[in-house]
């Protein structure tokens, strides 16, 4: 199956890792994933994800996650944003509250697109995380 988007290890943040962890988009055929990795975040706001869009549009699943510990009272916000617009409505996370469930969401063709997180309690860092999954349509 061809590649799309500029395919292969160059669509991975650093063209490192095969397994697709960091602030891009992967393609794989007629598919397009991110997974963020556990990044730390404190009180300001902090990009988990960030890539721009060929020429094709995706429908993608979209879940955030953070790590809370047994007694964290830490209430995040996950941002999407796109062409540097807030588009989708702010998640908050709260009294152990470890996953927001999936969202469908549809990215335009040309466009960047970046989901953020942010501790909105404190400054206190914990691991968050993203991950984007679906399809390529041309």
């Amino acid at each position: 199956m061809a590649l799309i988007g500029g395919g292969g290890a160059g669509n991975v943040a650093g063209g490192s890792n095969p397994s697709g962890v960091g602030t891009s988009l992967n393609y794989v055929g007629e598919h397009a994933y991110a997974y963020s990795g556990a990044v730390s975040v404190n009180g300001t706001e902090t990009t988990l994800i960030e890539a721009s869009v060929s020429n094709n549009y995706l429908t993608l699943l979209w879940d955030s996650a953070y790590s809370p510990n047994a007694y964290s009272t830490k209430q995040y916000t996950f941002k999407l944003y796109l062409d540097e617009q807030l588009v989708h409505a702010e998640f908050h996370y709260d009294n152990n509250i470890e996953t927001m469930g999936t969202t469908r969401i549809l990215i335009p063709p040309y466009s960047k697109v970046k989901i953020t997180a942010e501790n909105v309690t404190d400054n206190t860092a914990l691991d968050c995380l993203v991950t984007l999954s679906g399809r390529v349509y041309q």
